[in-house]
């Protein structure tokens, strides 16, 4: 009945008892945590990370604009292009590292008005990628970015916005929210912040998330549900957008209080991702997978633990350990999105991403011997038998 989640957020019973309290100032302190973490930016906190990219594109593309957007990633990369209603140039990526494919994507900016990057799974988007054209807009997508740490050569550099989530699966939650970072003047210029409604938040629901987000982080517990397929844990799906609306009153104060273990859970899965990919570099050549190569300067937050499917890995002993197929279709097979796009390139790079890119778990809720039932997986080749 063990199963290893997937993912792990850390939610502690304190952080629980915040939604008893009164908000107080959090919001303000939470505001000032975020300045120093993202030096030069003014936040405006949402409901959600889709809802600050949702807002980003509106505001920074405009009514007639249109944006190029990674041809493979989360699905509410699709939701927030239609919520915004904007024209959509797809751009390839590079399966091998999940960076843009340079040229590909200087094809769908030129004459874009917003470009967006992701750092998919907390791997830093390298700015090199990205034209030297200072007429595009750019919005970098840090929503799965927690515990990533952009040094001097950072995306954000060039970036006019940055988009952060705070949801249950993200490193770092407030049982909801997201913010869209302003760090340029033109950014600031276009968005308009007392526009934003307001929408009311029952603590109830969100007590009722927060402890099941608490339970299911156990693997003891995690198997259960995960044998129940009308729940679909670990599936991907579209969510059809909703209205932009201020982050919860209470948010600030949850994610204030999850702060410092969601710091701590950022070390353990950057030294269990740090063991996985040096496991894999002195595995056979006949392994089944392969990491996804990094710069040797990034320093990812590794959410979860990019592999490539070589052919024959053993996807079902593997979901046992927390093994998962990452987005299962390129975006432009996605319906809600077809009507507003504006390419027709091929995307060989994001149906291979489709097709084959496989997330081992990196979080603390793994015992030693998941730990070393994971490596056994992710180094086993071709000819030897798994264990």
């Amino acid at each position: 009945m063990r199963q290893v989640p997937p993912a792990h957020t850390p939610i502690p019973p304190a952080a629980l008892a915040r939604l008893a309290a009164p908000a107080g100032g959090a919001e303000a302190e939470l505001r000032a945590v975020l300045a120093e973490r993202w030096p030069g930016t003014e936040a405006v906190l949402v409901g959600s990370g889709t809802q600050a990219l949702t807002l980003g594109l509106a505001a920074l593309a405009g009514p007639e604009g249109e944006i190029a957007l990674p041809g493979w990633g989360c699905y509410d990369l699709a939701s927030a292009a239609v919520g915004a209603g904007v024209g959509v140039r797809l751009y390839d990526l590079d399966p091998r590292t999940l960076q843009p494919d340079p040229v590909s994507l200087a094809r769908a900016a030129d004459g874009a008005a917003v470009g967006v990057v992701v750092s998919f799974f907390g791997i830093p988007v390298e700015p090199a990628r990205l034209p030297t054209d200072e007429d595009t807009l750019w919005i970098h997508d840090a929503a799965q970015a927690h515990g990533a740490r952009f040094g001097r050569d950072s995306i954000d550099a060039r970036a006019d916005a940055t988009v952060l989530s705070f949801g249950r699966g993200k490193g770092w939650t407030g049982l909801g929210g997201g913010a869209l970072l302003l760090r340029t003047d033109r950014a600031r210029a276009a968005v308009e912040v007392p526009a934003l409604g307001e929408e009311v938040h029952g603590r109830l629901g969100m007590l009722v998330r927060g402890g099941a987000q608490w339970l299911l982080g156990r693997p003891a517990i995690y198997g259960l549900p995960a044998r129940i397929p009308a729940l679909g844990l670990g599936e991907t799906h579209y969510h059809p957008p909703r209205r932009v609306h201020r982050m919860a009153e209470i948010a600030p104060a949850v994610l204030l209080a999850t702060r410092a273990e969601a710091d701590a859970e950022a070390e353990v899965r950057r030294r269990e991702a740090a063991a996985l990919r040096a496991a894999l570099t002195q595995a056979a050549e006949g392994r089944l997978v392969d990491a996804i190569e990094v710069r040797a300067q990034a320093e990812p937050g590794y959410l979860r633990f990019p592999v490539l499917d070589r052919g024959g890995a053993d996807r079902e002993r593997g979901a046992a350990l927390g093994v998962l197929p990452s987005y299962p279709r390129p975006l432009d097979t996605l319906e809600p999105l077809k009507p507003l796009l504006r390419t027709a390139d091929p995307l060989p790079g994001c149906s291979r991403l489709a097709r084959d890119l496989l997330t081992l778990p990196t979080h603390s809720r793994m015992s030693s011997r998941d730990r070393a039932r994971l490596r056994a997986w992710s180094t086993a080749s071709a000819s030897v038998s798994q264990p």
